[in-house]
């Protein structure tokens, strides 16, 4: 289903948000505007965005890893060592 995985108040309630593949300022605007609103409510509040593109949430985030396509993949998967490596799952 093309919707958003979570609920809208996990997004206020988060301390981090991570967004993979994904450009929700032009595919999911309320979503996108909940997300502004959080992180203008709590200034600690961090956006990360994997995509090779320069999209709008791009613009927005604190960190844009900006993979060249087809990377993704790996960069999951290192990211699911490091979990299992420090115990976090």
């Amino acid at each position: 289903a093309d919707a958003p995985p979570c609920s809208y108040e996990d997004i206020e309630l988060a301390d981090c948000v991570l967004i993979s593949g994904a450009n929700p300022a032009w595919a999911h605007p309320i979503l996108f505007r909940r997300l502004e609103a959080a992180r203008a409510a709590k200034p600690g509040h961090k956006l990360i965005v994997i995509d090779p593109r320069r999209t709008e949430t791009a613009e927005l985030a604190d960190l844009h890893l900006q993979l060249r396509p087809g990377t993704d993949v790996a960069l999951c998967h290192g990211l699911l060592h490091a979990l299992i490596w420090q115990g976090l799952v």
